[in-house]
């Protein structure tokens, strides 16, 4: 069995996260670098807000030899319809913003069902044709998604999907039922992202009871990922399966947050 690929997710890498600039990133990738036999790539994506354009200003497609790859925003964008011109504009404006001239994983965030998602498809298929990403993405979709998805890509003769990037957790296992059957069906590889729940699994139950006030970043309530985090893991069933993890981890000599990427 082969070891499994790591990606280093950028969506941190923006003023609304604490850093003010480029160089303010600048650490994290020198680290990168340094962990390069272990990282396969930086994943951003055009809703990281700032992301793609301090990668570009760093030339890490270039200086960091790590590759870069991205997700065009779908469904995600509350304005922007994923028409089949809005797909090519928005994916050559990321190439100009992160100054390389071809994506490794070019991503559709998520399905946007304003409009048919043949439309959507057939902009990806474009610019597939014009050597402009290697792998075609999924993310965020439902299982019946993608086996519409590649229907129709079969169908319509378009790049076919070969990568899903999807949420998955020890504590929140759902994909196992319906989604990872489709995605070996179609022989689609899975990313999961937020395998530590967003740093739930790395914290101890203590923090969340009795030191809510040492929770900061992403976990403070304050911001609007702090009050989704909390509405999603701070419950009383999920906190006993957090002491039961740390028991399990320490009775195999590991942390927590190593056992979450095992």
């Amino acid at each position: 069995m082969s070891a499994p690929k790591i990606f280093f997710g950028a969506g941190l890498f923006s003023k609304e996260h604490g850093h003010n600039s480029a160089e303010d990133i600048k650490p994290w990738l020198d680290a990168l670098v340094e962990s390069k036999n272990i990282i396969s790539g930086i994943d951003s994506a055009v809703a990281y807000r700032d992301c793609e354009e301090w990668l570009g200003q760093l030339r890490v497609g270039s200086q960091y030899g790590l590759p870069i790859d991205t997700k065009l925003s779908g469904g995600a964008h509350p304005a922007l319809v994923a028409t089949k011109d809005n797909v090519i504009t928005q994916a050559r404006e990321s190439l100009r913003q992160i100054g390389v001239d071809q994506i490794n994983i070019l991503f559709l965030h998520a399905p946007d069902i304003r409009v048919p998602i043949e439309e959507t498809l057939s902009g990806f298929d474009a610019l597939y044709k014009e050597g402009l990403f290697k792998h075609f993405g999924l993310a965020n979709h439902t299982a019946e998604q993608v086996e519409e998805v590649v229907k129709i890509c079969k169908e319509k003769s378009f790049v076919l999907p070969s990568v899903f990037q999807g949420s998955y957790k020890p504590i929140a296992r759902l994909p196992e039922e319906r989604l990872l059957p489709v995605l070996r069906k179609h022989n689609i590889s899975f990313v999961a992202y937020s395998p530590m729940a967003g740093g739930f699994l790395a914290k101890t139950s203590q923090q969340f009871r009795d030191q809510p006030g040492s929770l900061h970043g992403r976990w403070d309530k304050a911001g609007f990922l702090g009050k989704v985090y909390h509405f999603l893991y701070n419950r009383p069933l999920s906190l006993e399966a957090l002491d039961k993890w740390h028991e399990i981890a320490a009775a195999k000599g590991i942390s927590g947050r190593e056992m979450a990427y095992r």
